[in-house]
Parts: structure tokens; C-alpha cells; sequence
């Protein structure tokens, strides 16, 4: 904006040549250090992503076993947190023969509790909020 005003100078003979270049070189360091400063806010924004700690699972976190100051390294054997799977993918064992014909009656069983324990939860924290008034 400065050297703008100064060009418009520069051209009426208002201010010199080398006021005209010290403007250019002001506004140009201007947008240099800009540019650094983006550049900075860019590697800090790189550098936080680099704190942050996702799992690939989706789940719940144990109890942290590094607390805030312990050295951590990419080879130790002890895990940061422990996440426990809450919906896991999918179970695999073998079943003998003479008790396939039990499993549907047993996952009906199971879906059952499962229904039950959903629709009791919400009740359960509403008895408890009622019992802390």
C-alpha cells in the first residue's frame, strides 16, 4: 500500500528514485517475512499433528501406562494406553460337532441379553441420577 502511494509520488517527481527502491525493498521484505510466517504456522500445525495419538481401533482407554515426563521411544516394548474394543470385529473358534445344533438357540439367547441390557442401561443411569438429587 506504501509503495503504491510512493509510485504515484515517484511518478509527479514528488519524492526520488531511491525513496521509490527503498519503498519496493520494504514492501518486498514485507511479503517475505509474510511468507515466513506462513510457513512457520504451517510447521507448527505439522509439529501438533505429530502429538497427536490416534488409534486404528474404535473403543474405550484403560488406564495410561507412560505418565506426562517418562521418556518414550518408538522401540520400547510398553504400550502409551491400553484401548479396549468395544464392538470387536469378529470372533473365530471351533465348535464340535454334537453342540452345532445348540448354537442358534444359544445367539438367540444372546441377542436377547443384549436387547435387555440396552434398554436397561438408560433406565439404570435415570435410577441413579434420581438416587444423587
Amino acid at each position: 500500500m506504501q509503495y503504491d502511494r510512493a509510485r504515484e509520488l515517484a511518478q509527479s517527481d514528488a519524492i526520488t528514485q531511491d525513496q521509490l527502491d527503498q519503498n519496493r525493498a520494504d514492501a518486498e521484505g514485507v511479503r517475505a517475512a509474510v511468507l515466513a510466517d506462513s510457513a512457520a504456522v504451517e510447521t507448527a500445525q505439522l509439529n501438533l499433528a505429530y502429538c497427536t495419538i490416534r488409534a486404528t481401533i474404535p473403543g474405550r482407554t484403560g488406564g495410561l501406562l507412560v505418565k506426562e515426563g517418562n521418556l518414550v521411544r518408538t522401540t520400547d516394548a510398553t504400550p502409551l494406553v491400553l484401548v479396549n474394543q468395544m464392538r470387536p470385529v469378529g470372533i473365530t473358534f471351533a465348535v464340535p460337532q454334537r453342540y452345532l445344533a445348540d448354537i442358534p438357540r444359544v445367539l438367540g439367547y444372546l441377542h436377547a441379553a443384549c436387547r435387555r441390557y440396552r434398554e436397561l442401561v438408560p433406565l439404570a443411569r435415570l435410577l441413579d441420577t434420581l438416587a444423587a438429587e
